[in-house]
C-alpha cells in the first residue's frame, strides 16, 4: 500500500493504473536523479536551471564535480559515489558508475 504516491520511472501501466512508489522511498528518489540526469540543462522552460550538463564529447576526465553538484541541487536527499574509468575497449569513452544512497533522515522507515 503506498500512502503518498509517485509516479514510477520509466512511466508504465501496473493494471489498470500507472505505477507508482512511495513518497521519500529510495524508489523515487532514485527517480528523482535519474529525471535529473536524463533531463539536459536548459531543456525545461518551467525550469530552465533543472538537470545536468551533457556529458557527451567531454574531454577525459569528465567533470565529476559539476555532475555532483548540478544533482545535489536538485536533489539534495541522496549521497553519490560517482566513479569514472576509461572504456576497455575505446581509451576515448569514459565508464562513469554512479552508485546513490538515500541520506537516513529522508527515507520513510
Amino acid at each position: 500500500m503506498v500512502d503518498i504516491p509517485h509516479f514510477d520511472l520509466p512511466m508504465r501501466l501496473a493494471g489498470k493504473s500507472f505505477a507508482v512508489v512511495e513518497q521519500d522511498s529510495l524508489a523515487e528518489i532514485t527517480n528523482c536523479v535519474v529525471a535529473a540526469i536524463r533531463t539536459e540543462v536548459g531543456t525545461r522552460k518551467e525550469l530552465p536551471d533543472f538537470g545536468t550538463t551533457d556529458l557527451a564529447f567531454q574531454v577525459q576526465p569528465v567533470n565529476i564535480q559539476r555532475f555532483i553538484d548540478q544533482i545535489a541541487l536538485h536533489e539534495p536527499r541522496v549521497s553519490m559515489l560517482i566513479e569514472q574509468h576509461p572504456d576497455i575497449i575505446n581509451e576515448l569513452i569514459a565508464s562513469v558508475k554512479i552508485a546513490i544512497s538515500a541520506r537516513e533522515e529522508d527515507t520513510v522507515a
